[in-house]
């Protein structure tokens, strides 16, 4: 797996499935904001939404009324210590002034509020005299919190939005936030869900070899290094520059690796083809349906006549996704049909789907001369 995404992008730490809100019910869930650049906080917060988008998303009961409602709301802390009016529209972590909401502060709750704080001693207060057991929280910090209001940032209900009007791609804004909030955004290096998932990927290629291999989507280069040496030649691009220099930095010693970055939403890499070899992983669902098409346009114009192309996207739903990753391979296989591929592998499990195409429909038994 190695595209860049959003929170859950490819791969969430566990299924989140919960059943519909019960008719006529409204469920609130609080909790910290996505966005505000400290580590608890933001998982938190990405399990939270993941949560309350699966809430939404479950089916209501056959018969009966429909299901209640669930509303996610989000409180920032860092965000008055980092925030600035300049950050950049339509990345995660930028201040999302338009759905800012207040609540006032009675005064008794203020005083219990600020007690609370103050309690917080391994915060607000030095753990000793020696140097760095300074207080983590100083008093200038601190007096964010002592405001007659509460800020929240209220995402709206999903059962009450009208006609989605969603973009053909998440922008490079999205990407470049949250390569600069992680350095392994998505588990590559240590989720075994991860490792296990390059490990069924690289199995289902047909072949032992390649001459010229085209990733699509690399992220920071971790099934890239399990990848080259397989391969001749192979070129690695992502929509991200920091995912790109540290891919770099992990395939520095392979000068048969080529790192770039590039949008195949907007242009194919010239000259670098015609490839034996294309993968497409976690990718496709940032796109929508018709910009996934001119994706796969591009991938049959710069695969060989006996090229391999490989899909493998994750099948939970996530909020930020433009289709399910069952959605995407539908849509693979509707090409492949047009293309002239055949079906030669299909790994599907509740988790991730994975399927490989080429035009050679003998079994690899039939191609290495055991049948």
């Amino acid at each position: 797996s190695t595209a860049p995404g959003a929170a859950f992008a490819g791969s969430a730490p566990a299924a989140l499935t919960h059943p519909a809100p019960a008719a006529g019910t409204h469920t609130l869930l609080v909790c910290p904001w996505r966005g505000d650049g400290h580590r608890d906080h933001r998982v938190v917060g990405e399990v939270c939404a993941a949560l309350a988008a699966a809430m939404a998303a479950a089916p209501a009961p056959a018969a009966g009324p429909a299901g209640g409602t669930v509303r996610l709301v989000e409180y920032p802390i860092w965000l008055w210590h980092w925030g600035a009016p300049s950050a950049a529209a339509g990345a995660e972590t930028a201040a999302p002034w338009s759905s800012f909401t207040a609540l006032p502060v009675p005064r008794d709750i203020r005083a219990a509020k600020l007690a609370a704080i103050a309690a917080h001693r391994s915060q607000t207060a030095p753990l000793s005299s020696s140097p760095g057991d300074e207080a983590l929280l100083n008093p200038t910090f601190l007096q964010n919190f002592d405001h007659d209001r509460e800020v929240f940032i209220v995402s709206e209900s999903p059962q009450h939005r009208g006609p989605e009007k969603r973009t053909p791609q998440l922008t490079a804004d999205y990407f470049d936030d949250t390569y600069a909030r992680h350095d392994d955004p998505w588990g590559f290096t240590d989720r075994w869900y991860e490792e296990r998932k390059r490990a069924v990927t690289l199995a289902a290629l047909p072949r032992a070899h390649f001459e010229n291999t085209f990733e699509i989507g690399c992220s920071i280069g971790v099934l890239t290094a399990q990848l080259a040496p397989r391969t001749d030649r192979l070129l690695g691009v992502d929509i991200a520059p920091a995912a790109i220099e540290r891919a770099r930095q992990r395939l520095a010693t392979d000068p048969h690796v080529e790192l770039a970055v590039l949008d195949v939403a907007e242009t194919f890499p010239a000259g670098a083809g015609p490839f034996d070899l294309i993968l497409l992983s976690e990718v496709g669902y940032y796109f929508d349906e018709a910009t996934l098409r001119r994706v796969l346009d591009g991938v049959a114009a710069s695969l060989r006549p006996d090229g391999v192309f490989v899909a493998c996207h994750w099948r939970h739903p996530v909020a930020d996704y433009l289709q399910s990753g069952d959605g995407v391979h539908r849509v693979i296989a509707e090409v492949a049909a047009t293309a002239g591929w055949t079906r030669s592998a299909h790994h599907l499990e509740e988790d991730f789907v994975l399927d490989v195409f080429a035009p050679d429909a003998r079994s690899v038994a039939g191609q290495t001369g055991l049948l």
